[in-house]
């Protein structure tokens, strides 16, 4: 026997199907989303490399701009990315750069470092830079190319200082296929230091537009529901982060924080009172007003589907949720013990006519209509 055919060892190579792989990635990151999960499949070969990576950054989060830069200089990002969460800080570095992402469907951005003065440029700089089909200028060269584009499916603008008709206006125009729109101002007024810096956030926030910045329910719903009237084909979900409680029942509340504890407390426990009016004891001794709001919330609900047909369910903040009310269906509802959800459906197939009809019927409720049986 030849010297060393004892030692010969036969190598057999198994391809996995790059379907297998894709399956394997999505799964791993679904229960621990961090680069670290699929790094060492990236070094395998180019295929699973561009399927790791594929995967990885369907879903990019940034809130830096050195992040924000570094990011997009790996080859194949603005193709891999779907879904992209990032703060106004950091897109300001290089605002451009959102016409890049040509398969974009989904889009949060935080505007916890902007003001009453600056949000609304914020958002026309970022809107402008999507890659839509309402920023592709038309010639006979790239009217084919626009029905190619993508839409902006889902939009999340968080931590705004106020919702204006303006603001919802710019939306309409620069994402007319959305599905669901969120825009929170509430979100801003965490409880997490103390009541006068509680105060101080709400003072530079319109988180009760009512009746100071908008008379009452109806001008408020006209003003919106006109703003989003260019969505009414597709629309389906609208989250709208105010409360539509009087804005004295904010500022009342925060007078009960000073009245004198009973029984009495040592002055160590003053801040520990509740920062929702729906656990303060003063807030809930007036019952009719917190009726009067969760009425309103119906009814607001109500009038936006008169200017969209398609809606489905309005989400408002609230002060006053209570145990059997439905849960906020919406993208980023973290807070939903402070979400008023409504869902709403046309009376006896009353739905026909143009959006802003008058006569129509909407039914309402705070729990999702049960499933059609056939």
């Amino acid at each position: 026997m030849p010297c060393g055919i004892l030692g010969r060892s036969r190598v057999v190579k198994i391809r996995i199907p790059p379907e297998v792989v894709d399956h394997i990635v999505s799964f791993v990151l679904s229960e621990h989303r961090c680069f670290e999960a699929v790094a060492s499949l990236s070094l395998t070969c180019h295929s699973y490399r561009e399927i790791a990576f594929r995967r990885f950054f369907c879903t990019l989060s940034v809130n830096k701009k050195k992040k924000w830069t570094h990011f997009c200089q790996i080859p194949g990002m603005f193709q891999w990315v779907r879904s992209l969460d990032i703060t106004t800080s950091a897109i300001s570095a290089a605002p451009q750069i959102l016409q890049r992402f040509s398969r974009l469907t989904a889009l949060r951005v935080d505007f916890s470092t902007e003001g009453l003065h600056t949000h609304e440029d914020y958002v026309k700089l970022i809107l402008s830079n999507l890659h839509t089909s309402a920023n592709l200028i038309l010639t006979p060269a790239t009217k084919a190319k626009k029905l190619a584009l993508p839409h902006i499916l889902t939009l999340e603008f968080c931590f705004l200082p106020s919702i204006t008709p303006h603001i919802l206006s710019m939306v309409s125009i620069y994402c007319p296929k959305l599905e669901e729109l969120v825009l929170k101002c509430t979100d801003r007024l965490l409880p997490d230091c103390c009541w006068t810096c509680y105060e101080e956030v709400a003072s530079c926030t319109t988180h009760s537009p009512l009746p100071d910045v908008i008379c009452d329910v109806g001008d408020l719903t006209r003003a919106y529901g006109k703003a989003l009237s260019p969505l009414a084909p597709t629309l389906v979900h609208l989250h709208l982060g105010i409360y539509l409680s009087s804005v004295d029942l904010f500022y009342d509340h925060i007078e009960h924080a000073s009245l004198p504890p009973f029984p009495p407390l040592p002055f160590a426990f003053l801040d520990n009172r509740p920062y929702s009016p729906s656990f303060c004891d003063e807030c809930q001794t007036e019952g009719y007003l917190v009726e009067e709001v969760r009425k309103t919330e119906l009814v607001a609900s109500a009038q936006m589907k008169l200017w969209l047909p398609m809606l489905e369910n309005v989400c408002w903040s609230t002060w006053f949720k209570r145990g059997g009310d439905g849960s906020c269906p919406c993208t980023g509802a973290e807070r939903d013990h402070e979400t008023a959800a409504c869902w709403i459906r046309w009376a006896n197939d009353s739905g026909a006519g143009d959006a802003g009809g008058e006569e129509r019927e909407v039914e309402v409720a705070r729990m999702p209509w049960p499933a059609k049986v056939e």
